[in-house]
């Protein structure tokens, strides 16, 4: 099961995305600072395989799937 960890960095399913470093975590929400140097307070969700992800709900559904970070995507 992979999970987010402060201090590391993970990818996106679009590898057009920009990658997120995690830098503060509870147990449901991941903060991590994004391209414009904003801090961005995201839910953690868990899949199928227990592994964790978190999606950007600011960007159209129909793109959610691309804006999609993985914990499995560790860099």
């Amino acid at each position: 099961m992979a999970r987010f960890e402060v201090g590391k960095t993970y990818g996106a399913n679009d590898s057009g995305i920009d990658s997120i470093t995690i830098i503060k975590r509870t147990e449901r929400s991941i903060w991590f600072r994004n391209s414009l140097g904003n801090v961005v307070r995201q839910k953690i969700h868990i899949d199928e395989n227990g592994d964790e992800y978190t999606t950007d709900s600011y960007v159209p559904e129909k793109w959610r799937e691309a804006y999609t970070h993985r914990a499995k995507f560790e860099e």
